[in-house]
């Protein structure tokens, strides 16, 4: 039971070993989504806890409603932006290892940045509710052909946060001293960590060039903002909330 425990920390201590594991399917989704739940309960307090303005170097964060809501927030929306994240991935992790990789992404961010002008300056609900159902649709059809890869990325990625809850006694600290260096040291140095336990579950899929699946990862990143910010404007989620999933 022990040696099944400490196999799970594995994604810190031996990140390779942690991904093949979780490949194979001998890691369920017990673990990722423990992990998740945990990180998100803590953080939720901390950003209840600590000053709204803090740190000034990004927009100021207030919790009206709680921690509870907060923490109600990050959850749902935590787990639905990993699926949306983990499926978009998959598209593109796939094609990183073709020829036309660099054509196809090229048209994709092109559209992607299109989709993006015309969400945030859109005011028709009824436009952004279409493209809503469209890109839900697109994105749920994708799962479904790549169910393996999808399952296997949406579990590292939730396991992923360990290294955020690694780091969140920093933040906390940095909080309480007022330290704005510090606690953008901690981000920084959580963020590349992430970054690069993504490229290594990337490469578990194929073995593309380590670039491709920086760009990967960016252009899947920049669609789950879309796809948040199109529930914003058709009046599914408030401002606030918007805010704590992106902010948090």
């Amino acid at each position: 039971m022990k040696k099944k425990i400490l196999s799970f920390f594995q994604i810190i201590t031996k990140p390779s070993s942690f991904l093949t594991q979780a490949l194979s399917g001998t890691i369920g989704w017990t673990f990722p989504l423990s992990v998740f739940a945990v990180y998100t309960f803590l953080n939720a307090f901390f950003l209840k806890l600590k000053p709204a303005d803090f740190p000034k170097t990004i927009p100021s964060l207030h919790i009206s409603e709680g921690w509870p809501f907060a923490f109600a927030v990050q959850l749902v929306g935590g787990i639905i932006g990993t699926a949306i994240f983990s499926s978009i991935c998959v598209f593109f992790f796939k094609i990183a290892a073709k020829k036309k990789f660099w054509v196809k992404t090229f048209f994709s961010l092109f559209f992607i940045l299109l989709f993006g002008v015309f969400i945030a300056r859109s005011s028709s609900q009824l436009a952004c509710a279409i493209f809503l159902l469209a890109f839900c649709a697109a994105v749920f059809f994708n799962a479904i052909r790549q169910k393996k890869n999808t399952a296997y990325l949406m579990k590292v990625f939730l396991s992923a946060n360990l290294i955020l809850l690694l780091f969140l006694p920093l933040n906390v600290l940095a909080s309480i001293q007022g330290s704005e260096q510090l606690f953008i040291v901690s981000e920084i140095t959580a963020s590349l960590w992430l970054i690069t336990i993504l490229v290594k579950a990337g490469k578990t899929l194929n073995q593309a060039h380590i670039f491709k699946f920086l760009i990967s990862l960016f252009i899947s990143a920049f669609i789950e903002v879309i796809f948040f910010l199109s529930l914003l404007k058709c009046g599914i989620i408030t401002q606030e909330t918007f805010k704590i999933i992106f902010l948090s």
